[in-house]
């Protein structure tokens, strides 16, 4: 649940962390763009991951694949 919470948090605040940062709204647009591409290609992807993994491997990948919480 704090992953999911995480990773939309991050995907909303794409925008406004870059701008902020110095990136103008165009490559700001493209970044959430490249997020929104991605959400979309592992929704297709994870049933292939689903069918040739175990729960404790992919509980892993993706954990690892999340943002982090250090920084």
């Amino acid at each position: 649940m704090i992953a999911t919470f995480t990773l939309f948090a991050v995907t909303i605040n794409t925008i406004p962390l870059l701008i902020e940062r110095g990136a103008d709204y165009g490559l700001a647009a493209i970044s959430l763009g490249l997020v929104g591409f991605g959400q979309v290609a592992g929704r297709f992807r994870y049933p292939s991951l689903e069918q040739h993994s175990s729960t404790r491997s992919r509980t892993v990948v993706l954990s690892a694949s999340g943002p982090s919480a250090c920084g």
